[in-house]
């Protein structure tokens, strides 16, 4: 599928840099994800780092005090929930050293799209992660499909997405992964997407609704 050899080139030239995804180490992921819900990237990368100068493994986040790490990261907001799914998550980590591989694993603080996103980054794995930027590209490349309740958990979506990294090398998921999620944060935005800097747009279905651009 071209669309995803597309946005991995784009990814390459302008794709945003955090230091989570350079890891492969489930741990490090799992705290990641679960510093990002509901907050910029951006914003986490010093909580991030800081945390895990503090608890450089499962074991130590495991058996941290909850008030402690709240204190670290309580400014990021979701104080006390996001301190308990930590140490919650750090727990199942350390429960599961001998499980076979991170995609048989499920951490309920981090959801679907965070536990599939883990999934790819730690082993390459196709576990078509949709998260709302994901859905939203899908569905305007794509051609808007009727969908009832949530985007992000319609079949229809899921199976476009599981499609796009089944076609591409093991290899290259996690750029693929990064891609996705960069255009979604930085190009095709919820309000006013700048199509003309858009790697899909000439076989994006909806920039006819958001460009008065000619087509090329």
């Amino acid at each position: 599928m071209r669309m995803a050899r597309q946005l991995i080139r784009w990814h390459s030239e302008k794709g945003r840099a955090f230091p989570w995804r350079a890891e492969r180490e489930p741990y490090r992921l799992v705290v990641a994800e679960i510093l990002l819900r509901k907050t910029r990237a951006e914003a986490i990368v010093a909580a991030y780092e800081d945390l895990l100068a503090t608890y450089p493994n499962a074991k130590a986040l495991a058996v941290a005090d909850e008030a402690s790490i709240r204190g670290q990261i309580g400014y990021l907001g979701l104080g006390s929930q996001r301190s308990r799914q930590l140490r919650d998550a750090a727990k199942t980590l350390v429960a599961a050293e001998s499980a076979p591989s991170y995609a048989v694993l499920h951490h309920p603080g981090i959801g679907d799209y965070g536990n599939a996103a883990i999934a790819v980054m730690a082993e390459d794995t196709v576990a078509a992660p949709v998260d709302g930027n994901i859905a939203r590209i899908v569905m305007r490349v794509f051609g808007f499909e009727p969908i009832r309740g949530e985007p992000r958990k319609s079949p229809w979506i899921r199976e476009r997405v599981r499609e796009l990294f089944e076609d591409v090398s093991p290899k290259q998921r996690r750029s693929l992964l990064f891609g996705l999620l960069d255009l979604g944060a930085l190009v095709c935005t919820p309000r006013r997407p700048r199509c003309s800097e858009c790697p899909l747009t000439r076989s994006c279905s909806c920039r006819p609704l958001f460009s008065t651009e000619k087509s090329p």
